[in-house]
């Protein structure tokens, strides 16, 4: 068995979207951050514990497999998933693929390399493909606003918009887009998609923070069908899925197709009803290990499967180039084209692209190593994507070790605590909105005693100072006794080999930056600025439920408004663990803040004979 011991930027980027049951519902309420969210302060508590540290010889792939195959035999005991495929592609060779547990458990039938999995967001990077095909043909301009596409594209902002969306904005996440809009997602609306975005807002202004968006992929679908005249599951099919030999992927599998088809299955083992989903180009796709191991390969072959060109050798460039390296927001959250790309072991593997693909209960992810020309997909039907996240780094790990050895890792982040005069620490008193992993938090940083001490609703920490504005965190007992053996593992239960904290000044704001080993850094939260709450908003405490129910997924069907002194709290969860800021921007709108101070997603009030309604990505809630 094996337990690798270097934790990487795919585990910490592209990560969760949804933990237990309640929990992943979080997940698609903001899974434009999630789908590429970094999440080292899991990752031992996700790897089985019984894993002992083991290694592999240079150049023994048989050795990589057999600890392959014992490392996901491992995770599929004891995360309970049901059924998993895997391929590993070496440039143009594949290395191994194959499948285990079930695609059905109740009829018996096994997961193989075949084995049909819906696979999410995966989806994108086939959509990304076609538009790019149109930019070679001259039919598409990456720099062109979207309205030249799609002249009835609206969408309300809080502020001005100086500069346009545009078709790169979508392809690289940077346009400022809802993560999802789920009015009309699985129930067929009378409205169309683009009428129903325009009573929408932006959560960013464009070209600002990466925020996956399944809508702004949509979007892109549709160009492409407008340019190509055909619908985009037509065009995907016989531009990008059939010259790449992918006859078994499909949008729509047919009747001779669905014994390839898996099930999905919930935490219990139970059958998740199938359901279908609006946006094809976003999150439509059924494919298999199998074949998406040739997308991996024509991304190696700069473009080519055999001697048909899907892209031409400088457009696979383009797409494994960072797009965003100059905005400060981003930090290490490079964006290439359809791909999250990543530092991953300095002078060894070189950077990684990957990505992930969530559509309840099927989870996936994607990563390739273009340096090395090593590609590793992971399809599930169960579980949750931080354990495929988990196993993708860990069977990542193995074959990149028997491919290039050893990574030489750089865990020295720490410097010794200093001392820091009250004056000073009082300078980082405030609220602060906060992602620790997969929780969303408001956190309340003041000075006390001459330490700075950081409160949610129910965990006290101290702030130790490092030298250059950096933080380590010890929790507290009863908000003052030191707690030296930590168990709980979140952001700040921060051990050596893991991560700081860096408050860091930014255009008047202070955001919140995680430092990871080998110096990755990502965006974790930021000082929200108050402002006055309404009377008209301050009367809408309480608790509220989704109007009209229906049965597939959604992101919540129920939540709470409370006041906390001067703070509106927007709070989701079983037991309202996950609290949001909410910012009121007039008596009908609010901004549940996210990442950036003043940014986020919008809740609207409506008033209808029945009373107030509240109202999320075009889904009305009553008050219970």
């Amino acid at each position: 068995m094996l337990r690798r011991r270097f934790p990487s930027p795919f585990q910490t980027r592209l990560n969760s979207i949804s933990q237990i049951l309640a929990k992943w519902a979080i997940g698609l309420l903001l899974l434009g951050y999630l789908v590429s969210q970094p999440w080292t302060e899991l990752r031992e508590a996700i790897l089985p514990a019984s894993l002992p540290e083991a290694h592999v010889a240079l150049g023994d792939f048989a050795a990589a497999k057999v600890q392959a195959t014992q490392v996901i035999q491992q995770f599929m005991q004891e995360e309970d998933i049901q059924g998993l495929s895997v391929a590993v592609a070496r440039d143009q060779h594949l290395l191994w693929t194959q499948g285990f547990g079930f695609s059905d458990a109740a009829q018996q039938i096994p997961a193989t390399p075949e084995t049909l999995y819906r696979v999410g967001q995966l989806a994108s990077l086939f959509t990304v493909t076609a538009a790019l095909q149109l930019v070679e043909q001259g039919k598409l301009d990456l720099n062109r606003p979207l309205t030249h596409y799609l002249p009835e594209f609206q969408i309300a902002s809080h502020g001005e918009e100086a500069t346009p969306i545009t078709i790169l904005h979508l392809m690289t996440h940077h346009a400022g887009l809802p993560a999802n809009h789920w009015q009309g997602y699985y129930v067929p609306s009378s409205e169309s998609f683009l009428t129903q975005l325009a009573a929408e807002y932006t959560l960013f202004p464009p070209n600002q923070l990466y925020y996956y968006s399944n809508v702004g992929i949509a979007l892109l679908g549709e160009v492409v069908a407008r340019e190509s005249g055909v619908p985009i599951d037509q065009y995907l099919t016989t531009q990008v899925l059939k010259p790449l030999d992918m006859h078994l992927s499909t949008f729509q599998p047919t009747e001779a197709m669905k014994p390839l088809v898996s099930s999905g299955f919930d935490a219990l083992g139970k059958i998740v009803p199938p359901f279908v989903v609006r946006d094809d180009a976003a999150v439509g796709l059924y494919s298999n290990a199998l074949e998406l191991s040739r997308f991996m390969q024509m991304m190696f072959a700069q473009g080519q499967r055999g001697q048909t060109s899907v892209l031409s050798a400088q457009m696979v460039e383009t797409m494994l180039t960072a797009q965003n390296a100059a905005l400060s927001t981003n930090r290490d959250d490079d964006a290439g084209l359809g791909w999250v790309i990543q530092k991953w072991q300095p002078g060894l593997s070189g950077f990684a692209a990957g990505l992930n693909g969530i559509i309840p209960p099927f989870y996936s992810a994607m990563l390739i190593f273009p340096e090395v020309e090593l590609g590793i997909v992971l399809l599930t039907n169960s579980s949750s994507v931080e354990v495929v996240n988990a196993l993708i780094d860990e069977v990542s790990s193995v074959f990149l070790e028997a491919e290039r050895g050893l990574p030489d890792v750089n865990t020295a982040l720490y410097s010794p605590p200093i001392d820091l005069a009250p004056s000073v620490l009082k300078d980082y008193e405030g609220t602060y909105v906060f992602q620790d992993g997969t929780n969303f938090m408001v956190l309340n940083v003041q000075l006390e005693n001459d330490q700075l001490h950081a409160q949610t609703r129910d965990q006290i920490w101290q702030l130790v100072p490092h030298f250059n504005r950096q933080f380590s965190a010890q929790p507290l007992l009863g908000g003052w006794l030191p707690v030296s053996d930590i168990n709980h593992l979140s952001l700040f239960a921060i051990r050596e080999d893991e991560s700081l904290l860096r408050l860091e000044p930014q255009s008047g704001q202070i955001q919140v930056v995680e430092l990871l080993a080998n110096e990755w850094e990502r965006l974790v939260g930021t000082r929200v600025t108050p402002v006055p709450i309404p009377p008209s908003w301050d009367a809408l405490q309480g608790d509220y439920v989704l109007e009209t129910p229906i049965q597939e997924p959604l992101p919540f069907t129920e939540f709470s408004i409370v006041r906390n002194k001067e703070w509106l709290l927007f709070e989701l969860g079983p037991d309202r663990s996950h609290q949001f800021i909410l910012l009121p921007q007039s008596d009908h709108t609010a901004i549940m803040v996210v990442l950036l101070d003043g940014m986020g997603p919008t809740l609207h009030t409506t008033t209808t004979p029945a009373g107030v309604r509240l109202r999320y990505s075009g889904l009305s809630f009553q008050r219970r």
